[in-house]
C-alpha cells in the first residue's frame, strides 16, 4: 500500500504534534483522524520519539554489544530534533544553534574532536568560519 498525503501528514502530527492552525482547518484529512484538539481517533498512534529510538538506535547497537545510549543524552538528541523539525521554517533553530545545542557540545563534538575541553570556542569558530566563507562566494 502506498502513502496518501493525508497518512503522511497524519504521521507528521503524532510525531511534531498540531499543524499551524491556519493549516490544520485548512486539512480536510484531519477530521477523519483527530478530534479537533489533535487527539487521534479510533486509531494507535504512530510510533512515538522513545519506540523509534529504542527499536531503530538502542536496540541495535546493543545487539553490537555497545553500551545504551542514557537518558541525558537521548533527551539532549530529542530536544536537538524536535528545534529542527518544526513546520514553519522561521521555528526551527538555526545552525548555530544547533552547534551549541547541548547535545552537540556535550557529546557530538566533543568525540568528533577527541573530547576537547574548547568545545564552545571550536563550535562558535565553526559556525563563524562558515558565516564568513558564505558571505565571501
Amino acid at each position: 500500500m502506498f502513502a496518501t498525503e493525508d497518512s503522511i501528514t497524519c504521521e507528521q502530527v503524532d510525531a511534531l504534534g498540531m499543524l499551524p492552525p491556519e493549516w490544520w482547518h485548512k486539512w480536510e484529512g484531519r477530521h477523519s483522524r483527530f478530534t479537533e484538539d489533535g487527539k487521534p481517533i479510533n486509531r494507535v498512534p504512530y510510533r512515538s520519539w522513545e519506540d523509534s529510538f529504542e527499536q531503530d538506535m538502542q536496540e541495535p547497537q546493543q545487539r553490537k554489544g555497545m553500551p545504551p545510549i542514557e537518558q541525558a543524552e537521548r533527551d539532549a538528541v530529542f530536544k536537538m530534533l524536535k528545534s529542527m523539525l518544526k513546520f514553519r521554517s522561521e521555528n526551527r533553530s538555526s545552525a548555530k544553534q544547533i552547534l551549541e545545542c547541548e547535545w552537540m557540545v556535550n557529546w557530538a563534538l566533543p568525540d568528533y574532536l577527541g573530547s576537547s575541553t574548547n568545545v564552545g570556542i571550536i563550535a562558535h569558530d565553526l559556525v563563524c568560519q562558515n558565516c564568513h566563507m558564505s558571505t565571501t562566494r
